[in-house]
C-alpha cells in the first residue's frame, strides 16, 4: 500500500498516488493497444464499494442480481467491501456468472454460526467456555 493511502487528503503528499494513477493509465493504454482496441477515450471505470452488515450485504446482493436480470450489470474495474460486503465483493468483481454464489453468501451469513470453529478469540469474548 502506498503512503498516499494511509492519510487524509488534507495532510498527505498526493504525489505517490498521482504517480501510481498515471502509471496505471499508461499500462491500460498499452494493454488496449496490444489488443487492437481504441485508446481514446479510455473505457469507463466502474467502481463498487459494498457496505457491511448482514442487511446491507443482502441488499447489495439484490442490486447485483437485479442488474444481471435486467442485462444492465456493469463490469467493475475495482470492487471493495467491508464485513458482509467483503464476502460479496470478489464475486461481484468476477461477474454475473457468480450471482448464485453471491445469493448463497448473502442468504447464509448468520451471527449464530461459528464460521471459525471457536478459533476467533473476539467472537468468544464474554462467553463461558
Amino acid at each position: 500500500m502506498s503512503s498516499a493511502c494511509r492519510c487524509t487528503l488534507a495532510d498527505c503528499d498526493l504525489g505517490p498516488f498521482i504517480h501510481d494513477a498515471i502509471q496505471d493509465t499508461k499500462r491500460e493504454s498499452e494493454a488496449l493497444a496490444e489488443a487492437g482496441k481504441p485508446l481514446e477515450p479510455l473505457p469507463p471505470a466502474n467502481l463498487l464499494a459494498v457496505s457491511g452488515g448482514g442487511d446491507a450485504g443482502a441488499f447489495a446482493a439484490g442490486i447485483l442480481a437485479g442488474w444481471s436480470a435486467r442485462g444492465e450489470r456493469p463490469e467493475f474495474k475495482v470492487v471493495t467491501g467491508i464485513s458482509a460486503g467483503a464476502l460479496i465483493a470478489p464475486f461481484a468483481f468476477l461477474g454475473p456468472q457468480y450471482d448464485d454464489v453471491v445469493r448463497s453468501v448473502a442468504t447464509s451469513i448468520s451471527p449464530s454460526i461459528d464460521y471459525f470453529g471457536g478459533r476467533n478469540r473476539y467472537g468468544r469474548a464474554g462467553t463461558s467456555s
